[in-house]
């Protein structure tokens, strides 16, 4: 009675083994959660698509701040046209020489001769008489005054005047370089203005 025993021994261990060991075989081989399905497929992108979903980048595009404005357009009536402004330059006015004054008294007349010697021929003439005009000398009215260099001052030493006829006579000392010579002046009275009728 005792084989029978043996026999059913090693069955149900057999079977104990068997069924400690299902657990184990139904695991994955790689550790790790699952990967989830996703709904949507996964697609790998060509070079060509890559390129043209990248957004653009705009180089007129305004700092933050700005804004872009049109400029309003300008309707013109019918037949005219459009004139571009132009620029216009005003030349500056032309400052006219000063006007000299003839002098009005026969000290007056004196000086603005002298000063006029000896480059001014012209403002020398118009200060003197008509009949000394008539016989000047022909080195010009410089050589009424007889004398070398360029006049340096002038000072009225004495001086006579007659009302009728208008007649002066003058004194005058001038300063010619480190010399003082002496000069006398006769003047009368031409068209209502003093002139010279004489140096000497």
């Amino acid at each position: 009675m005792r084989r029978p025993v043996w026999i059913v021994t090693p069955v149900v261990i057999c079977c104990l083994f068997t069924a400690c060991n299902l657990p184990y075989a139904a695991r994955p081989t790689t550790e790790g959660p699952a990967p989830e399905a996703s709904a949507t497929p996964f697609r790998v992108a060509t070079q060509g698509a890559a390129a043209a979903t990248q957004p653009s980048i705009n180089l007129l595009t305004t700092t933050p701040g700005e804004q872009t404005s049109t400029p309003p357009e300008v309707t013109l009536p019918p037949g005219a046209t459009a004139t571009p402004p132009t620029a216009s330059i005003t030349p500056p006015a032309a400052t006219s020489a000063p006007v000299l004054v003839y002098p009005d008294t026969p000290e007056g007349v004196i000086q603005a001769f002298l000063e006029a010697y000896p480059d001014d021929t012209a403002g020398m003439l118009q200060y003197l008489g008509a009949s000394l005009r008539a016989s000047l000398p022909g080195g010009g009215p410089g050589e009424l005054l007889n004398v070398q260099g360029d006049i340096n001052g002038m000072l009225i030493l004495s001086g006579s005047a007659v009302p009728n006829p208008p007649q002066a006579v003058f004194q005058v000392a001038l300063q010619v370089g480190t010399e003082q010579v002496l000069r006398t002046f006769t003047l009368g009275q031409e068209n209502g203005r003093w002139v010279i009728t004489g140096i000497q």
